[in-house]
């Protein structure tokens, strides 16, 4: 079992890989996003989040989960920004300055510019070089920029998970 503590909360991943943090459900929607701007969250914090989509979804949440468990496996975040942009930005170096082919619907964002710098994806395993395949695979689902293709992905890994 690993166990993180996330705003004082104990997050526990057991060998049966389900993932057990107390009263997630208290937390409502407007308090989540009250707080979003807070950098106590800002390491967990989604890019359409960062970008200024102003709702919370399955994907933030699937986002979270890749964030700790990465965090858990690592013993550091996957990202670790001092500002939001700069937040943004290491996602990008990581997984790539997203592009209409690679997140439909980015360029309406609040907050997205298209003068961002453009980097490439790289592959997880240089951020993270002690994750197994199955691993990266499940992580590289729930950290894909696109909200909509990282719940997809995300389900289908779980489908396939309880087969």
């Amino acid at each position: 079992m690993y166990e993180k503590s996330h705003n004082g909360k104990a997050i526990k991943a057991c060998k049966d890989f389900k993932l057990k943090y107390p009263d997630i459900e208290l937390v409502s929607k407007e308090e989540f996003f009250r707080d979003s701007h807070e950098a106590k969250t800002l390491w967990y914090r989604t890019p359409e989040t960062l970008l200024g989509l102003g709702h919370h979804s399955t994907p933030v949440d699937v986002w979270f989960v890749g964030c700790i468990f990465a965090e858990m496996v690592n013993q550091q975040s996957l990202s670790h920004g001092d500002s939001e942009t700069d937040e943004l930005f290491k996602i990008f170096k990581v997984l790539g300055t997203p592009n209409q082919d690679t997140w439909t619907g980015m360029n309406s964002l609040i907050d997205f510019k298209s003068a961002f710098p453009k980097w490439s994806p790289k592959d997880l395993t240089t951020n993270i070089p002690n994750l197994k395949s199955a691993c990266i695979d499940f992580l590289s689902r729930t950290q894909h920029l696109d909200p909509n293709r990282r719940r997809m992905r995300a389900m289908y890994q779980m489908r396939k998970a309880s087969e």
